[in-house]
């Protein structure tokens, strides 16, 4: 079965993508670990190289690190912690010398502890590993809350304050976790006369599909759903139109500012918010490049940021 994670930057990334993911402080890199010799390769480890976000991120990083000099290789995990560990296992052997991951645990905290005495450079996106040598993540609970305030904003708007919504949640890691604390608790701050009728895990391809049919059938009257990524509400806003419900009286909110989002708030249709990342892939790119190459400039962690997107400046996105 596909697979599909939405990052903050929940992760995503997630995004989301924290003192960003408020987990305990991570072990950084070990001082005494061996120089390598240079491959000029990369390892990539995603959760998914399957939807839009994943497929456009593997790309555009691997073309900015291949401008300069460096082979990508990527692999996904598909949600199986085994193959966290498998594939750091197998970059470690092939002597890459830096593994990008964008992890859902920390299964494959030892097996990134290897590589890291072995002189492999590792780069933890979207959620704080056990071990890194830098960290570039979101603070997902403030990108969960920026989900739910436009979401708030528009049932404030259409709805006088008073509907029924549907939330979407991934807790699979703590960062996204996070996120998915941030959607509910500020949905039921800023909409006390609104009722959350189903809130549910949607994590995988179809399952947004899923959550909304079976939304639709026991509260016909829902009007919102909000989920922790694009993907999901992506699915549930394909739903809404099958069984008629378009125009103002339906929204569906999520993030990743991925282009099919993007186009849908440009033409007015029912998915009517997102959370951009920025320049992500070339922040990865230029941060993985910077971290193989011995830069210490840049510390060790960056906060990626999470922008509001919604019809009110989707002009900057979608000419």
């Amino acid at each position: 079965m596909k697979k599909m994670i939405s990052v903050a930057l929940t992760a995503l990334l997630g995004l989301s993508l924290t003192a960003c993911s408020m987990q305990p402080t991570a072990s950084p890199a070990n001082s005494s670990a061996p120089t390598k010799t240079p491959t000029k390769k990369i390892g990539f480890l995603v959760p998914t190289l399957q939807g839009e976000f994943f497929i456009n991120l593997v790309k555009d990083v691997s073309d900015k690190l291949k401008e300069k000099g460096y082979t990508v290789e990527a692999t996904s995990f598909d949600s199986d912690s085994s193959k966290e560990i498998s594939a750091i296992e197998n970059y470690t052997v092939a002597n890459v010398d830096e593994i990008i991951v964008m992890l859902q645990d920390d299964a494959a905290s030892e097996a990134m502890k290897a590589a890291m005495d072995k002189g492999i450079k590792i780069f933890a996106v979207g959620k704080e590993t056990k071990f890194y040598d830098f960290l570039e993540v979101a603070d997902n609970t403030q990108v969960g809350n920026n989900i739910a305030e436009m979401a708030a904003d528009y049932v404030k708007q259409k709805f006088n304050g008073k509907t029924q919504i549907g939330v979407m949640t991934n807790t699979k890691n703590t960062d996204l976790t996070l996120r998915s604390n941030g959607i509910v608790d500020t949905l039921q701050k800023l909409l006390p006369d609104s009722t959350i009728v189903m809130k549910q895990e949607a994590i995988n391809v179809g399952e947004g599909t899923a959550f909304t049919e079976n939304l639709l059938q026991k509260y016909p009257d829902t009007k919102v759903v909000v989920a922790y990524g694009d993907a999901m509400a992506l699915e549930a806003v394909e739903v809404f139109k099958a069984a008629g419900k378009t125009g103002d009286g339906f929204a569906a909110f999520g993030a990743d500012a991925t282009k099919q989002g993007l186009q849908k708030i440009a033409d007015g249709d029912i998915f009517r918010g997102t959370i951009d990342w920025g320049n992500f892939p070339t922040m990865t790119a230029d941060n993985a490049y910077r971290l193989v190459n011995g830069d210490n400039s840049m510390g060790k962690k960056v906060i990626v940021p999470g922008i509001k997107v919604t019809k009110e400046n989707i002009s900057k996105y979608v000419k």
